[in-house]
């Protein structure tokens, strides 16, 4: 059996030779009718195409083996009559017949083989195809993920940058925010230098009005003592004087001279005493001046004091103050030095993101411009498929009239194997009026030529039943090999009908003649 479930004719068939004696066969159209026995039927219809000739060999074969079992007798015998020599000529007829029939069927069959191998090609192809396809899935799912990797690397940067962001607004705010409380901490400094400049120049002012006050104490002490001399000096001249007096009202008369000089030394004392008041008037108006001086200078002493003391308060609170700000101060640059430290944490992780980042696209780049040298490489590769495909789809339509053909010749060898079987009908009974003749011309018995014949014509007839159960299980390997091949061509194409544009409106119909060869 050929591949395919179709049988070949015997390797040994071939078309026997023109028997000595006999005349050279004429052509099918020239043959004389028989002239015993019933009409036969004209053999020229049968050289149309046929299916399986294995029957028709067999038959001949059979044929051939009744004629010669005749012809033997009749040489035997010594006559030869006209019907035998008709048979002669209808054997000559079939060997021709069948020579054709052989030579059609060797053509049939290489032409399947040939298509076969075509088939096998197309199916490599389909395969290839089916590559294709499932590498441009790897290169969808591939940049599925890339972009997947995009954006989830573009959305940790945004998270990224927002954080740096705020942490760059919040350390904006806290240099704001220093650079307030120093100009604050400046102006407050500048204020104590001022205050205590002032306090300075208060307390230099209440040393010099101190030593002022010594300095004038030292002259009341010095005046007190310059006016107790005086008082002391004014006192013994009284004494003195009324000493004299008391001298003078006792001795008028003996101390003329003396009381005139004493009156002159008293007159000169007088004038002393009275230098000595003014310079005392003097010294009391200067005395009275320091104490009004000393009780001014109390008073300047009390208000410098009493400023004294409130600038000291003002100095301690803006010490106070100015220590509170130095505790904030320290408190935000400890705050300062946590936010660079993790603005330096952010921008090491963003920059070990973007690191990760640039390698993963320099992956996904790579791998994508290798998956595009493929695509590329398969568009190239599928633009030769269809200029095949169309080439096929042309080779299976005709491939599939082809068929068709077959099929219509297939029922014509039905119907000519009915004719057939109406001649074997035809040719029995001849045989059984020409055994008669012969039974009755020389008694021959041709018991064994009939039973040759009829297990011939059995055989025949077990061989067409056997062809038509070939013919049937063809049929349905036919209809089994369709139905795989249309499941296996969506299996193919339906997958990237939503992912290949090109392919987006093509339709592959695969006749049902390659799938037989597919199986």
């Amino acid at each position: 059996m050929a591949r395919g479930g179709l049988p070949l004719p015997p390797a040994g068939l071939q078309a026997r030779p023109r028997r000595l004696g006999s005349a050279p066969a004429p052509r099918p159209s020239a043959l004389p009718r028989m002239s015993c026995g019933p009409a036969q039927p004209d053999l020229t219809s049968l050289g149309a195409p046929s299916g399986p000739a294995s029957c028709q060999n067999k038959g001949d074969l059979a044929m051939e083996a009744l004629l010669e079992g005749i012809q033997n007798r009749g040489r035997d015998g010594g006559f030869l009559t006209s019907c035998e020599a008709e048979l002669q000529e209808l054997m000559k007829q079939i060997d021709i017949m069948v020579a054709h029939k052989k030579s059609e069927w060797e053509g049939q069959t290489h032409a399947l083989e040939t298509c076969l191998d075509i088939r096998e090609q197309e199916l490599k192809a389909l395969r290839s195809q089916l590559d294709m396809k499932h590498k441009e899935a790897q290169l969808a799912n591939r940049k599925q993920k890339l972009e997947s990797v995009e954006l989830s690397s573009q959305s940790e940067i945004q998270h990224l940058s927002s954080k740096l962001e705020r942490a760059n607004d919040t350390i904006c705010a806290n240099e704001l925010e220093i650079e307030r409380l120093t100009m604050r901490v400046n102006d407050l400094v500048g204020t104590n230098m001022a205050v205590m400049q002032e306090q300075r120049q208060k307390e230099e002012r209440l040393r010099e009005s101190e030593k002022l006050l010594e300095v004038l104490q030292e002259e009341k002490r010095e005046l007190k003592a310059a006016l107790q001399t005086q008082e002391n000096f004014i006192h013994e001249a009284r004494i003195q004087k009324e000493k004299l007096q008391a001298k003078l009202k006792a001795t008028d008369s003996q101390h003329t001279v003396e009381t005139i000089r004493s009156l002159e030394e008293s007159q000169a004392e007088r004038r002393y005493a009275s230098q000595g008041q003014g310079d005392l008037e003097n010294v009391l108006s200067r005395l009275d001046f320091t104490h009004a001086s000393e009780e001014l200078l109390q008073a300047e002493v009390t208000r410098l004091e009493g400023s004294l003391e409130s600038v000291s308060a003002t100095c301690k609170q803006l010490s106070q103050e100015l220590m509170e700000k130095y505790e904030e101060l320290k408190k935000m640059e400890v705050h300062n030095n946590e936010y660079r430290a993790e603005i330096k944490k952010l921008k090491e992780q963003i920059l070990q993101a973007e690191q990760s980042y640039s390698s993963v696209l320099e992956g996904m780049k790579m791998e994508i411009s290798q998956l595009t040298r493929e695509l590329h490489q398969r568009d190239i590769t599928i633009a030769s498929t269809k200029s095949s495909s169309s080439d096929m789809e042309k080779r299976l339509k005709a491939e599939i009239q082809k068929a068709e053909e077959k099929d219509v010749e297939h029922k014509e060898i039905l119907g000519q194997l009915e004719s057939l079987k109406l001649e074997n009908r035809h040719l029995s009974e001849m045989v059984m009026k020409l055994e008669l003749g012969l039974h009755e011309a020389k008694e021959i018995s041709l018991a064994d030529l009939q039973e040759n014949y009829i297990e011939a014509l059995n055989k025949l007839v077990s061989e067409n039943q056997q062809l038509q159960k070939d013919l049937m299980d063809t049929r349905t390997q036919l209809e089994i090999s369709t139905q795989m091949c249309k499941k296996n061509c969506d299996r193919i194409f339906k997958p990237t009908h939503s992912r290949v544009p090109e392919f987006k409106n093509m339709e592959f119909n695969v006749p049902w003649p390659c799938l037989l060869l597919v199986q």
